[in-house]
Protein backbone atom coordinates (compact mmCIF):
# COMPACT_ATOMS: atom_id res chain seq x y z
CA UNK A 1 0.00 0.00 0.00
CA UNK A 2 1.44 3.30 -1.02
CA UNK A 3 1.38 6.05 1.59
CA UNK A 4 1.96 8.98 -0.68
CA UNK A 5 -0.90 11.45 -0.57
CA UNK A 6 -0.30 13.05 2.82
CA UNK A 7 3.28 13.77 1.87
CA UNK A 8 3.04 14.95 -1.70
CA UNK A 9 0.36 15.72 -4.25
CA UNK A 10 3.07 15.65 -6.88
CA UNK A 11 3.10 11.85 -6.79
CA UNK A 12 -0.56 11.73 -7.85
CA UNK A 13 0.21 14.12 -10.69
CA UNK A 14 3.06 11.98 -11.96
CA UNK A 15 0.97 8.80 -11.73
CA UNK A 16 -1.87 10.38 -13.68
CA UNK A 17 0.38 11.72 -16.43
CA UNK A 18 2.65 8.66 -16.69
CA UNK A 19 0.71 5.50 -15.95
CA UNK A 20 3.59 3.18 -16.56
CA UNK A 21 6.02 5.21 -14.47
CA UNK A 22 7.61 3.92 -11.33
CA UNK A 23 6.53 5.38 -7.98
CA UNK A 24 8.57 5.17 -4.84
CA UNK A 25 6.96 4.51 -1.51
CA UNK A 26 8.04 6.60 1.44
CA UNK A 27 8.20 3.49 3.58
CA UNK A 28 11.56 1.92 2.85
CA UNK A 29 11.86 3.28 -0.68
CA UNK A 30 10.03 0.30 -2.18
CA UNK A 31 9.61 0.52 -5.95
CA UNK A 32 6.13 -0.34 -7.25
CA UNK A 33 5.28 -0.54 -10.94
CA UNK A 34 1.98 1.13 -11.74
CA UNK A 35 0.07 -0.73 -14.45
CA UNK A 36 -3.26 1.11 -14.44
CA UNK A 37 -4.32 4.63 -13.49
CA UNK A 38 -7.37 3.47 -11.52
CA UNK A 39 -5.31 0.92 -9.59
CA UNK A 40 -2.72 3.58 -8.87
CA UNK A 41 -5.27 6.01 -7.50
CA UNK A 42 -6.94 3.31 -5.41
CA UNK A 43 -3.57 2.33 -3.94
CA UNK A 44 -3.03 5.80 -2.53
CA UNK A 45 -4.41 6.09 0.97
CA UNK A 46 -6.83 8.92 1.56
CA UNK A 47 -7.83 10.67 4.72
CA UNK A 48 -10.99 9.37 6.41
CA UNK A 49 -14.27 11.04 5.55
CA UNK A 50 -15.00 14.08 7.71
CA UNK A 51 -18.37 15.32 8.81
CA UNK A 52 -19.77 17.81 6.27
CA UNK A 53 -18.51 21.29 7.08
CA UNK A 54 -21.38 23.51 5.93
CA UNK A 55 -24.17 21.10 6.85
CA UNK A 56 -22.89 21.28 10.41
CA UNK A 57 -23.28 25.07 10.22
CA UNK A 58 -27.03 24.43 10.21
CA UNK A 59 -26.54 22.86 13.65
CA UNK A 60 -24.32 25.73 14.84
CA UNK A 61 -21.25 23.46 14.80
CA UNK A 62 -17.76 24.32 13.51
CA UNK A 63 -14.94 22.01 12.47
CA UNK A 64 -11.99 24.00 13.81
CA UNK A 65 -9.44 21.46 12.55
CA UNK A 66 -9.86 22.77 9.02
CA UNK A 67 -8.46 26.19 9.95
CA UNK A 68 -4.81 25.94 11.08
CA UNK A 69 -3.42 23.32 8.69
CA UNK A 70 -2.92 24.43 5.08
CA UNK A 71 -2.93 21.94 2.21
CA UNK A 72 0.39 22.32 0.42
CA UNK A 73 0.40 22.94 -3.33
CA UNK A 74 3.77 22.23 -4.88
CA UNK A 75 4.76 25.00 -7.27
CA UNK A 76 6.39 22.68 -9.80
CA UNK A 77 3.19 20.66 -10.21
CA UNK A 78 1.17 23.82 -10.76
CA UNK A 79 3.62 25.11 -13.36
CA UNK A 80 3.55 21.76 -15.17
CA UNK A 81 -0.23 21.99 -15.45
CA UNK A 82 -0.17 25.57 -16.70
CA UNK A 83 2.82 25.40 -19.06
CA UNK A 84 1.41 22.44 -20.99
CA UNK A 85 -1.33 24.64 -22.40
CA UNK A 86 0.04 28.14 -21.92
CA UNK A 87 1.56 28.39 -25.40
CA UNK A 88 -1.70 27.41 -27.04
CA UNK A 89 -3.72 30.02 -25.21
CA UNK A 90 -1.11 32.68 -25.92
CA UNK A 91 -0.79 31.85 -29.63
CA UNK A 92 -4.42 31.23 -30.48
CA UNK A 93 -6.67 32.89 -27.94
CA UNK A 94 -4.69 36.11 -27.79
CA UNK A 95 -4.81 36.44 -31.57
CA UNK A 96 -8.59 35.92 -31.53
CA UNK A 97 -8.32 33.00 -33.96
CA UNK A 98 -11.67 31.62 -32.77
CA UNK A 99 -13.46 34.81 -33.75
CA UNK A 100 -12.46 34.29 -37.40
CA UNK A 101 -15.57 32.97 -39.21
CA UNK A 102 -13.45 31.48 -42.00
CA UNK A 103 -11.47 29.29 -39.61
CA UNK A 104 -13.10 25.84 -39.58
CA UNK A 105 -10.22 24.03 -37.89
CA UNK A 106 -10.70 25.36 -34.37
CA UNK A 107 -11.79 22.00 -32.96
CA UNK A 108 -8.79 20.39 -34.64
CA UNK A 109 -6.54 22.89 -32.85
CA UNK A 110 -8.14 21.89 -29.55
CA UNK A 111 -7.32 18.27 -30.35
CA UNK A 112 -3.69 19.16 -31.03
CA UNK A 113 -3.12 20.44 -27.50
CA UNK A 114 -5.09 17.56 -25.94
CA UNK A 115 -8.00 19.64 -24.66
CA UNK A 116 -10.30 16.61 -25.00
CA UNK A 117 -8.04 14.19 -23.11
CA UNK A 118 -10.11 13.65 -19.97
CA UNK A 119 -8.46 10.33 -19.09
CA UNK A 120 -4.93 11.73 -18.80
CA UNK A 121 -6.00 14.91 -17.00
CA UNK A 122 -6.20 15.56 -13.33
CA UNK A 123 -9.26 17.50 -12.25
CA UNK A 124 -7.18 20.67 -11.88
CA UNK A 125 -5.90 20.33 -15.44
CA UNK A 126 -9.43 19.89 -16.80
CA UNK A 127 -10.56 23.00 -14.93
CA UNK A 128 -7.66 24.99 -16.35
CA UNK A 129 -8.39 23.87 -19.91
CA UNK A 130 -11.96 25.14 -19.46
CA UNK A 131 -11.36 28.35 -17.52
CA UNK A 132 -8.73 29.85 -19.81
CA UNK A 133 -10.87 29.92 -22.99
CA UNK A 134 -13.79 31.23 -20.93
CA UNK A 135 -12.03 34.57 -20.54
CA UNK A 136 -12.47 35.36 -24.24
CA UNK A 137 -14.63 32.67 -25.86
CA UNK A 138 -17.52 31.53 -23.69
CA UNK A 139 -18.97 28.99 -26.11
CA UNK A 140 -15.67 27.05 -26.39
CA UNK A 141 -15.38 26.93 -22.63
CA UNK A 142 -18.94 25.59 -22.34
CA UNK A 143 -18.24 23.11 -25.14
CA UNK A 144 -15.14 21.73 -23.40
CA UNK A 145 -16.87 21.59 -20.02
CA UNK A 146 -19.75 19.59 -21.49
CA UNK A 147 -17.30 17.20 -23.13
CA UNK A 148 -15.51 16.48 -19.86
CA UNK A 149 -18.84 16.05 -18.04
CA UNK A 150 -19.98 13.39 -20.49
CA UNK A 151 -16.64 11.60 -20.18
CA UNK A 152 -16.91 11.49 -16.40
CA UNK A 153 -20.54 10.33 -16.45
CA UNK A 154 -19.59 7.46 -18.75
CA UNK A 155 -16.60 6.63 -16.54
CA UNK A 156 -18.89 6.33 -13.51
CA UNK A 157 -22.04 4.73 -14.95
CA UNK A 158 -21.29 3.04 -18.30
CA UNK A 159 -20.77 -0.71 -18.60
CA UNK A 160 -17.47 -2.19 -19.66
CA UNK A 161 -18.41 -2.53 -23.34
CA UNK A 162 -19.49 1.11 -23.51
CA UNK A 163 -16.33 2.25 -21.78
CA UNK A 164 -14.02 0.31 -24.08
CA UNK A 165 -15.83 1.61 -27.18
CA UNK A 166 -16.62 5.24 -26.31
CA UNK A 167 -14.04 6.50 -23.80
CA UNK A 168 -10.99 6.18 -26.11
CA UNK A 169 -12.89 7.98 -28.89
CA UNK A 170 -13.88 10.78 -26.53
CA UNK A 171 -10.34 10.99 -25.21
CA UNK A 172 -8.86 11.40 -28.71
CA UNK A 173 -11.41 14.00 -29.81
CA UNK A 174 -12.96 11.68 -32.40
CA UNK A 175 -16.27 12.18 -30.57
CA UNK A 176 -17.43 15.33 -28.78
CA UNK A 177 -19.44 14.65 -25.63
CA UNK A 178 -22.73 16.58 -25.55
CA UNK A 179 -25.19 16.27 -22.62
CA UNK A 180 -28.88 16.58 -23.60
CA UNK A 181 -30.86 17.25 -20.43
CA UNK A 182 -32.92 20.45 -20.76
CA UNK A 183 -36.16 20.97 -22.69
CA UNK A 184 -38.09 24.09 -23.61
CA UNK A 185 -41.50 22.57 -22.85
CA UNK A 186 -42.85 23.57 -19.45
CA UNK A 187 -43.09 20.72 -16.94
CA UNK A 188 -46.53 21.94 -15.82
CA UNK A 189 -47.96 21.33 -19.30
CA UNK A 190 -46.43 17.90 -19.63
CA UNK A 191 -47.98 14.76 -18.18
CA UNK A 192 -44.69 12.92 -18.60
CA UNK A 193 -41.45 13.42 -16.74
CA UNK A 194 -39.83 14.54 -19.99
CA UNK A 195 -41.17 15.26 -23.46
CA UNK A 196 -38.30 13.34 -25.02
CA UNK A 197 -39.42 9.73 -24.72
CA UNK A 198 -38.04 6.28 -25.49
CA UNK A 199 -40.54 3.55 -26.42
CA UNK A 200 -39.67 -0.12 -26.80
CA UNK A 201 -40.71 -1.80 -30.03
CA UNK A 202 -41.09 -5.55 -29.57
CA UNK A 203 -41.25 -6.19 -33.31
CA UNK A 204 -37.77 -4.75 -33.88
CA UNK A 205 -36.36 -5.30 -30.38
CA UNK A 206 -35.14 -1.71 -30.33
CA UNK A 207 -36.02 1.52 -28.55
CA UNK A 208 -37.49 4.43 -30.51
CA UNK A 209 -36.47 7.89 -29.24
CA UNK A 210 -38.68 10.87 -30.10
CA UNK A 211 -38.56 14.44 -28.81
CA UNK A 212 -36.40 17.55 -28.57
CA UNK A 213 -33.55 18.68 -26.36
CA UNK A 214 -32.73 22.38 -26.17
CA UNK A 215 -29.95 24.74 -25.05
CA UNK A 216 -27.21 22.45 -26.40
CA UNK A 217 -23.82 23.99 -27.18
CA UNK A 218 -22.17 22.27 -30.14
CA UNK A 219 -20.78 22.77 -33.61
CA UNK A 220 -23.68 22.42 -36.07
CA UNK A 221 -21.28 21.36 -38.82
CA UNK A 222 -19.88 18.49 -36.68
CA UNK A 223 -23.12 16.69 -35.82
CA UNK A 224 -21.75 13.32 -36.91
CA UNK A 225 -18.84 13.69 -34.46
CA UNK A 226 -21.11 14.34 -31.48
CA UNK A 227 -21.95 11.80 -28.80
CA UNK A 228 -25.25 12.78 -27.21
CA UNK A 229 -25.91 11.83 -23.60
CA UNK A 230 -29.72 11.89 -23.70
CA UNK A 231 -32.09 11.87 -20.73
CA UNK A 232 -35.38 10.27 -21.80
CA UNK A 233 -38.68 9.33 -20.19
CA UNK A 234 -39.60 5.63 -20.39
CA UNK A 235 -42.23 3.25 -19.09
CA UNK A 236 -41.44 -0.13 -17.58
CA UNK A 237 -43.16 -2.72 -15.43
CA UNK A 238 -42.53 -2.62 -11.71
CA UNK A 239 -42.37 -5.64 -9.41
CA UNK A 240 -46.18 -5.95 -9.21
CA UNK A 241 -46.64 -5.74 -12.97
CA UNK A 242 -47.89 -2.15 -13.27
CA UNK A 243 -46.36 0.30 -15.71
CA UNK A 244 -44.55 3.22 -14.14
CA UNK A 245 -42.64 6.10 -15.66
CA UNK A 246 -38.97 6.74 -15.02
CA UNK A 247 -36.03 8.65 -16.45
CA UNK A 248 -33.30 6.71 -18.19
CA UNK A 249 -30.04 7.83 -19.78
CA UNK A 250 -28.73 6.64 -23.12
CA UNK A 251 -25.87 7.47 -25.48
CA UNK A 252 -26.59 8.19 -29.15
CA UNK A 253 -23.98 8.97 -31.77
CA UNK A 254 -24.67 11.99 -33.95
CA UNK A 255 -24.58 10.04 -37.22
CA UNK A 256 -27.57 7.90 -36.18
CA UNK A 257 -30.47 8.35 -38.66
CA UNK A 258 -33.31 10.55 -37.44
CA UNK A 259 -31.27 13.27 -35.67
CA UNK A 260 -31.58 16.84 -36.91
CA UNK A 261 -30.06 20.10 -35.66
CA UNK A 262 -32.00 23.36 -35.60
CA UNK A 263 -30.73 26.74 -36.68
CA UNK A 264 -28.56 28.36 -33.98
CA UNK A 265 -30.41 30.30 -31.30
CA UNK A 266 -29.76 34.00 -31.05
CA UNK A 267 -28.28 34.20 -27.58
CA UNK A 268 -26.69 36.94 -25.54
CA UNK A 269 -23.30 35.39 -24.91
CA UNK A 270 -22.52 33.03 -27.80
CA UNK A 271 -21.39 35.16 -30.71
CA UNK A 272 -18.76 32.87 -32.22
CA UNK A 273 -19.36 31.50 -35.70
CA UNK A 274 -18.31 27.90 -35.25
CA UNK A 275 -20.12 27.02 -32.01
CA UNK A 276 -23.73 27.80 -31.23
CA UNK A 277 -26.62 26.97 -28.94
CA UNK A 278 -29.05 24.72 -30.80
CA UNK A 279 -32.02 22.38 -30.39
CA UNK A 280 -31.54 18.70 -31.26
CA UNK A 281 -34.56 16.80 -32.55
CA UNK A 282 -34.85 13.01 -32.31
CA UNK A 283 -37.42 11.51 -34.70
CA UNK A 284 -37.86 7.73 -34.66
CA UNK A 285 -34.24 7.25 -33.69
CA UNK A 286 -33.58 3.52 -33.17
CA UNK A 287 -31.20 2.51 -30.41
CA UNK A 288 -30.48 -0.93 -28.90
CA UNK A 289 -31.00 -1.76 -25.26
CA UNK A 290 -27.22 -1.68 -24.84
CA UNK A 291 -27.26 2.10 -25.47
CA UNK A 292 -28.60 2.75 -21.95
CA UNK A 293 -25.98 3.42 -19.32
CA UNK A 294 -27.27 1.28 -16.45
CA UNK A 295 -29.57 -1.68 -16.08
CA UNK A 296 -33.29 -1.30 -15.53
CA UNK A 297 -32.99 -2.34 -11.90
CA UNK A 298 -30.84 0.69 -11.12
CA UNK A 299 -32.44 4.11 -10.80
CA UNK A 300 -31.00 6.42 -13.44
CA UNK A 301 -32.22 9.44 -11.47
CA UNK A 302 -28.93 9.47 -9.58
CA UNK A 303 -27.14 10.40 -12.82
CA UNK A 304 -28.92 13.78 -12.93
CA UNK A 305 -27.66 15.00 -9.53
CA UNK A 306 -24.26 13.57 -10.44
CA UNK A 307 -24.22 15.65 -13.63
CA UNK A 308 -25.30 18.71 -11.63
CA UNK A 309 -22.52 18.08 -9.14
CA UNK A 310 -20.01 17.97 -12.01
CA UNK A 311 -21.41 21.32 -13.16
CA UNK A 312 -20.62 22.69 -9.71
CA UNK A 313 -17.15 21.08 -9.78
CA UNK A 314 -17.67 19.28 -6.47
CA UNK A 315 -15.41 16.42 -7.57
CA UNK A 316 -12.43 18.69 -6.99
CA UNK A 317 -12.16 17.32 -3.46
CA UNK A 318 -10.02 14.21 -3.85
CA UNK A 319 -8.09 14.26 -0.59
CA UNK A 320 -10.95 12.73 1.44
CA UNK A 321 -12.43 9.31 0.82
CA UNK A 322 -16.06 9.66 -0.41
CA UNK A 323 -16.32 13.20 0.91
CA UNK A 324 -19.69 14.82 0.20
CA UNK A 325 -19.37 18.49 -0.68
CA UNK A 326 -22.55 19.02 -2.70
CA UNK A 327 -23.71 21.89 -0.48
CA UNK A 328 -20.31 23.61 -0.41
CA UNK A 329 -19.98 23.44 -4.21
CA UNK A 330 -23.54 24.75 -4.65
CA UNK A 331 -22.73 27.65 -2.33
CA UNK A 332 -19.61 28.53 -4.30
CA UNK A 333 -21.60 28.53 -7.53
CA UNK A 334 -24.43 30.64 -6.08
CA UNK A 335 -22.04 33.12 -4.48
CA UNK A 336 -19.95 33.40 -7.66
CA UNK A 337 -22.98 33.99 -9.89
CA UNK A 338 -24.51 36.55 -7.55
CA UNK A 339 -21.23 38.42 -7.12
CA UNK A 340 -20.52 38.35 -10.85
CA UNK A 341 -23.93 39.76 -11.79
CA UNK A 342 -23.64 42.41 -9.09
CA UNK A 343 -20.25 43.63 -10.31
CA UNK A 344 -21.00 43.38 -14.01
CA UNK A 345 -23.87 45.89 -13.83
CA UNK A 346 -21.96 48.46 -11.77
CA UNK A 347 -20.22 50.03 -14.80
CA UNK A 348 -23.69 50.79 -16.19
CA UNK A 349 -24.06 53.37 -13.45
CA UNK A 350 -20.73 54.95 -14.41
CA UNK A 351 -20.52 54.62 -18.20
CA UNK A 352 -24.18 55.19 -19.00
CA UNK A 353 -25.83 54.49 -22.39
CA UNK A 354 -22.51 53.90 -24.11
CA UNK A 355 -22.13 50.63 -22.17
CA UNK A 356 -24.87 48.90 -24.20
CA UNK A 357 -23.48 49.80 -27.65
CA UNK A 358 -22.18 46.68 -29.41
CA UNK A 359 -18.89 48.28 -30.35
CA UNK A 360 -18.17 49.11 -26.72
CA UNK A 361 -15.88 46.60 -25.01
CA UNK A 362 -17.99 46.33 -21.88
CA UNK A 363 -21.07 45.19 -23.83
CA UNK A 364 -19.56 41.74 -24.58
CA UNK A 365 -18.70 41.24 -20.90
CA UNK A 366 -22.29 42.05 -20.00
CA UNK A 367 -23.61 39.52 -22.52
CA UNK A 368 -21.19 36.79 -21.44
CA UNK A 369 -22.04 37.31 -17.78
CA UNK A 370 -25.74 37.03 -18.57
CA UNK A 371 -25.12 33.80 -20.50
CA UNK A 372 -23.16 32.25 -17.63
CA UNK A 373 -25.74 33.26 -15.03
CA UNK A 374 -28.60 31.81 -17.09
CA UNK A 375 -26.93 28.53 -18.05
CA UNK A 376 -27.67 25.23 -16.29
CA UNK A 377 -29.26 25.82 -12.88
CA UNK A 378 -31.10 28.94 -11.75
CA UNK A 379 -29.84 30.92 -8.78
CA UNK A 380 -33.05 30.38 -6.82
CA UNK A 381 -32.89 26.68 -7.58
CA UNK A 382 -29.33 26.43 -6.23
CA UNK A 383 -30.26 28.37 -3.08
CA UNK A 384 -33.28 26.18 -2.46
CA UNK A 385 -31.22 23.02 -2.96
CA UNK A 386 -28.47 24.01 -0.54
CA UNK A 387 -30.96 25.27 2.07
CA UNK A 388 -33.11 22.13 1.94
CA UNK A 389 -30.02 19.91 2.07
CA UNK A 390 -28.85 21.67 5.21
CA UNK A 391 -32.31 21.64 6.82
CA UNK A 392 -32.75 17.96 6.04
CA UNK A 393 -29.37 17.19 7.60
CA UNK A 394 -30.18 19.26 10.68
CA UNK A 395 -33.63 17.69 10.98
CA UNK A 396 -32.12 14.26 11.56
CA UNK A 397 -30.26 15.52 14.65
CA UNK A 398 -32.97 17.88 15.88
CA UNK A 399 -35.88 15.51 15.36
CA UNK A 400 -36.62 14.85 19.03
CA UNK A 401 -36.17 18.50 20.04
CA UNK A 402 -38.51 19.61 17.25
CA UNK A 403 -41.19 17.20 18.44
CA UNK A 404 -40.94 18.64 21.95
CA UNK A 405 -41.08 22.22 20.66
CA UNK A 406 -44.23 21.48 18.71
CA UNK A 407 -45.88 19.96 21.77
CA UNK A 408 -44.86 22.40 24.55
CA UNK A 409 -47.58 21.50 27.05
CA UNK A 410 -46.37 17.90 27.19
CA UNK A 411 -42.74 19.01 27.64
CA UNK A 412 -42.74 22.01 30.01
CA UNK A 413 -39.30 21.24 31.42
CA UNK A 414 -37.74 21.23 27.98
CA UNK A 415 -39.36 24.53 27.04
CA UNK A 416 -38.25 26.26 30.27
CA UNK A 417 -34.70 25.05 29.77
CA UNK A 418 -34.71 26.53 26.27
CA UNK A 419 -35.92 29.95 27.33
CA UNK A 420 -33.66 30.06 30.40
CA UNK A 421 -30.58 28.84 28.55
CA UNK A 422 -27.38 30.84 28.18
CA UNK A 423 -27.55 31.12 24.38
CA UNK A 424 -29.92 33.28 22.34
CA UNK A 425 -30.07 34.94 18.92
CA UNK A 426 -28.99 38.26 20.44
CA UNK A 427 -26.25 36.75 22.62
CA UNK A 428 -25.10 33.43 21.13
CA UNK A 429 -22.89 31.15 23.17
CA UNK A 430 -19.40 30.83 21.68
CA UNK A 431 -18.33 27.35 22.71
CA UNK A 432 -15.80 26.58 19.98
CA UNK A 433 -13.43 29.50 20.71
CA UNK A 434 -12.92 30.08 17.00
CA UNK A 435 -10.60 33.00 17.66
CA UNK A 436 -8.04 30.66 19.27
CA UNK A 437 -7.45 28.88 15.96
CA UNK A 438 -6.70 31.92 13.78
CA UNK A 439 -3.93 34.48 13.53
CA UNK A 440 -4.04 37.09 16.36
CA UNK A 441 -4.90 39.85 13.88
CA UNK A 442 -8.11 37.97 13.00
CA UNK A 443 -9.44 37.45 16.53
CA UNK A 444 -12.28 39.96 16.18
CA UNK A 445 -13.32 38.52 12.84
CA UNK A 446 -13.18 35.00 14.27
CA UNK A 447 -15.56 35.92 17.08
CA UNK A 448 -17.97 37.44 14.56
CA UNK A 449 -17.90 34.34 12.35
CA UNK A 450 -18.57 31.95 15.23
CA UNK A 451 -21.41 34.17 16.47
CA UNK A 452 -22.93 34.16 12.96
CA UNK A 453 -22.74 30.37 12.66
CA UNK A 454 -24.22 29.96 16.14
CA UNK A 455 -27.10 32.27 15.19
CA UNK A 456 -27.63 30.24 12.01
CA UNK A 457 -28.00 27.09 14.09
CA UNK A 458 -30.49 28.82 16.40
CA UNK A 459 -32.48 30.11 13.43
CA UNK A 460 -32.69 26.62 11.92
CA UNK A 461 -33.86 25.24 15.28
CA UNK A 462 -36.57 27.91 15.53
CA UNK A 463 -37.80 27.44 11.96
CA UNK A 464 -38.02 23.65 12.25
CA UNK A 465 -39.84 24.01 15.55
CA UNK A 466 -42.27 26.52 14.05
CA UNK A 467 -43.04 24.77 10.74
CA UNK A 468 -41.95 21.17 11.17
CA UNK A 469 -42.08 19.14 7.96
CA UNK A 470 -44.06 21.96 6.30
CA UNK A 471 -40.87 24.03 6.12
CA UNK A 472 -40.66 23.11 2.41
CA UNK A 473 -43.72 25.29 1.75
CA UNK A 474 -42.10 28.41 3.21
CA UNK A 475 -39.82 29.16 0.27
CA UNK A 476 -38.87 32.70 1.30
CA UNK A 477 -37.66 31.64 4.75
CA UNK A 478 -35.86 28.62 3.31
CA UNK A 479 -34.00 30.75 0.75
CA UNK A 480 -33.08 33.29 3.45
CA UNK A 481 -31.55 30.49 5.52
CA UNK A 482 -29.63 29.33 2.46
CA UNK A 483 -28.35 32.84 1.81
CA UNK A 484 -27.25 33.23 5.44
CA UNK A 485 -25.45 29.87 5.32
CA UNK A 486 -23.67 30.90 2.11
CA UNK A 487 -22.41 34.10 3.72
CA UNK A 488 -21.24 32.15 6.78
CA UNK A 489 -19.32 29.79 4.53
CA UNK A 490 -17.76 32.69 2.62
CA UNK A 491 -16.64 34.32 5.88
CA UNK A 492 -15.30 31.04 7.24
CA UNK A 493 -13.33 30.30 4.06
CA UNK A 494 -11.94 33.84 3.85
CA UNK A 495 -10.74 33.91 7.45
CA UNK A 496 -9.30 30.40 7.25
CA UNK A 497 -7.36 31.27 4.10
CA UNK A 498 -6.14 34.59 5.50
CA UNK A 499 -5.04 32.92 8.72
CA UNK A 500 -3.08 30.28 6.82
CA UNK A 501 -1.35 32.95 4.73
CA UNK A 502 -0.30 34.89 7.81
CA UNK A 503 0.84 31.78 9.68
CA UNK A 504 2.85 30.33 6.78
Amino acid sequence: MLKLFNASKSRLSSISRNISALSKSQQGGEVVKVQDKDDAIKSISKKPTRLPLVKNFFLGKIDTELIPYPEVLYENDYLDIVNQRKKFYEDFLETNVFSNPDNVNNLAKLKEIGAFRSNSMLFTEACYSVSEPEAKFLSYSTFLRNHHQVYRILSDFANENQKSDLLPRLDSGELFGTPCLFEKTSFKNNKHLMMCRATYKDSKEVWMVNGEKSFIVMSPTDKDSSLFLVFVSTESKNFIGDYEESIRVCVIEGNTPGITISRPDETLGFDEKTLSQVTVTFQDVEIPDSAFLVEKDVQDQRIIPTLMSYLRLDKGVQAMADQNVDVESAMVQAYAIETMTDFIVRPLHVVGPEAVIKTFEFEKLLRDASQIAASAETLDGIRHFLAMSGLQYAGVYLNEDVKKQRNPFANPGFMFSRYLGESSIEHPKLKYKFEHFVHPSLVTAGVAVEASISRLGDAVDILLGRHGSLIVEHTVEVNKIGEAATLCYAMFASIARASRSYCI
